[in-house]
C-alpha cells in the first residue's frame, strides 16, 4: 500500500473508531509507531482535524466526515461476497438487514458496476446444511445484548444430558463454528465462562442489570485462556485422507496443537467429555486413530459395537 492510500485508509479507520492509539494504528497497517506520527502530522497539514489526547489516543473532530468515496471493483465484489455469506450463515432478521445494506451500497455504484455485481451474485454460492432458522433468539437480539452489557436470563438445554436449566449470564461474545452460532458468556450458575449454542436457548430475557466485563481481552484470547484453565483431559488423534481435510477446515475450538505429517494431521485436543468426543470421532471410521488415550479408544470401540448391533439384520 502506497502512502496516499494509507493516509486515506487512516482517515477511514479514525472515522470508524471513537479513539485509537498510535500502537493500534501501527499494528493495523503493519508500520512503525514513528511512521504513524509522521502520517498523522501529514493529515493535519492537509486540513484533516485529527485530535491527539495524551495517554488516550487519536480521534477525528466531531462532525468531520469524508465525502462519499467510490468502491473499486475488488472492494464491491468483496462486499457482495461477504453479504452472501451473511445471508447463508445468519437468520432471517439479519438477512433482511444485510439485503437493505447491500441495496444502499449498490445504489452508490455506477450502472456498469451494478450489473457486474448482479452477475457475480448469480454465480457465487455457499452450501449451508445446518439451518439457523427456528432459534428462539435471533442474532441481532444477541448483538444488542453484547453492546448494552446487560445481564440476561436464559433457559438452556444441555447437549450431553438434555437437562434444562435457567441461568443468568454475562454475554462476552458471539461466534460461529462447527455449523452453529454460539454465545460465549460468564455463567453465574457455574461461576465460570461457558459456551452456549443459540439453538439450545429456548428463551432469552434482558434484565435491567448492567455489568462490567470481567476481562477486556479479545474473545479469542478469552476462549484460549478458558480452555487452558478448565479441568480437561488432553488426547492426541491422527486424521488421514478426507478426515484430515475436514478437521483442517472445520475444527478449531479445543485444539491446542496441530501437526501436519506424511500420514495426515495430528491434533492435540482438550475435552471435558470423552464420551462426546468418542461419538464425534466414530463418524470418521478408519480415517481416525487415537494415539495416546486407551480410555477414548475403548469408548469408540464400545460405541462402534453398539451401532453395529443396532443396525445388524436380525
Amino acid at each position: 500500500m502506497n502512502r496516499v492510500d494509507r493516509l486515506m485508509a487512516m482517515i477511514l479507520l479514525l472515522q470508524s473508531r471513537r479513539c485509537i492509539t498510535a500502537e493500534e494504528i501501527a499494528q493495523h497497517f503493519e508500520i512503525s509507531v514513528r511512521t504513524v506520527y509522521r502520517d498523522v502530522s501529514a493529515l493535519g497539514e492537509a486540513g484533516v482535524p485529527v485530535i491527539a489526547e495524551a495517554g488516550v489516543g487519536y480521534s477525528l473532530m466531531k462532525g468531520y466526515l469524508l465525502p462519499p468515496v467510490m468502491f473499486s471493483y475488488e472492494e464491491a465484489n468483496a462486499l457482495v461476497t461477504g453479504g452472501l455469506l451473511v445471508e447463508k450463515l445468519t437468520d432471517s432478521r439479519m438477512r433482511e438487514d444485510m439485503e437493505a445494506a447491500l441495496l444502499k451500497i449498490r445504489a452508490l455504484l455506477p450502472r456498469d458496476q451494478q450489473d457486474s455485481l448482479s452477475r457475480l451474485a448469480k454465480r457465487t454460492g455457499y452450501l449451508q446444511h445446518a439451518s439457523v432458522e427456528g432459534h428462539s433468539v435471533n442474532i441481532p437480539q444477541v448483538q444488542r445484548v453484547l453492546l448494552d452489557l446487560c445481564v440476561v436470563r436464559i433457559t438452556y438445554k444441555a447437549g450431553s444430558s438434555g437437562v434444562v436449566t435457567c441461568r443468568e449470564i454475562e454475554p462476552v461474545g458471539l461466534m460461529h463454528y462447527a455449523g452453529r452460532w454460539h454465545l460465549f458468556a460468564w455463567c453465574r450458575l457455574r461461576n465460570d465462562y461457558r459456551d452456549f449454542r443459540l439453538d439450545r436457548i429456548s428463551s432469552l430475557e434482558m434484565t435491567l442489570e448492567h455489568f462490567v466485563p470481567r476481562d477486556d481481552r479479545a474473545l479469542d484470547e478469552l476462549i484460549d485462556q478458558w480452555v487452558d484453565s478448565e479441568n480437561l483431559c488432553y488426547v492426541r488423534v491422527r486424521f488421514s485422507g478426507w478426515a484430515a481435510d475436514k478437521v483442517d477446515r472445520e475444527w478449531s475450538i479445543g485444539i491446542t496443537d496441530k501437526v501436519k505429517t506424511l500420514d495426515g494431521t495430528e491434533l492435540t485436543m482438550a475435552t471435558d467429555d470423552l464420551r462426546c468426543l468418542a461419538s464425534s470421532l466414530l463418524g470418521f471410521g478408519d480415517d481416525v486413530e487415537v494415539l495416546d488415550s486407551p480410555e477414548l479408544r475403548e469408548l469408540i470401540a464400545e460405541r462402534a459395537e453398539m451401532v453395529a448391533s443396532h443396525h445388524r439384520v436380525k
